[in-house]
């Protein structure tokens, strides 16, 4: 039997996923660690913004690039806990998102007919990350909530875009200041599904 990555022993969770026996020792500093990658997540997302908007700015390709490189550190982080299969889709969703929130970009900035069309496969894409955490465990991360929390994510990725190519720099900061305030809460209830037992109980 598999050592649970809560306890430490034997695990009997109802409905746990596949783990290994790393799982329990990585959650000593799991919650600082998740909330590291999510601060990355959003500090990259707001570099890479203001590289491509109003204008394409040099180390654009350069900031995309350790941008994609975000979902592959998150699968790591949280493998030994969730499995190697879950684990690979989270990563696939979240390089899914980062790849449909760069494409906007280029579209705002040339004002471009199909902006829209982008934007909306975009928050369309953020109901399927909202899926695969939910699946992390589905009593802690309900999908009524983390589709909300995802929606609200996405709306501040639109509109610190939205914000950087009007050149609107004090209200830019503002948002930046919420979005990050709301990734964190969003790294603190993934951790929260990761390190509470997936049962009702």
């Amino acid at each position: 039997m598999d050592l649970c990555p809560i306890t430490g022993s034997d695990c009997h969770c109802n409905k746990k996923l596949a783990a290994t026996r790393e799982g329990s020792s990585l959650l000593i500093d799991l919650k600082g660690s998740l909330r590291f990658l999510f601060t990355d997540h959003t500090n990259l997302t707001s570099r890479l913004i203001e590289k491509q908007l109003p204008v394409l700015r040099y180390g654009a390709d350069s900031v995309a690039k350790r941008l994609l490189r975000n979902p592959s550190d998150i699968r790591k982080l949280i493998e030994p806990i969730v499995g190697a299969g879950l684990g690979k889709d989270i990563e696939q969703l979240f390089s899914d998102h980062l790849k449909l929130a760069a494409a906007v970009l280029p579209l705002l900035r040339n004002g471009s007919a199909n902006l829209k069309q982008s934007i909306d496969k975009f928050y369309a894409q953020g109901d399927d990350v909202a899926e695969g955490l939910t699946k992390i465990n589905e009593i802690k991360l309900p999908y009524s909530e983390t589709k909300k929390m995802m929606h609200l994510h996405n709306e501040r990725v639109v509109k610190l875009a939205t914000l950087a190519f009007a050149e609107k720099e004090d209200e830019f900061t503002k948002t930046y200041d919420a979005y990050y305030a709301h990734i964190l809460k969003l790294a603190d209830a993934i951790y929260i599904g990761l390190s509470t037992p997936f049962s009702s109980d």
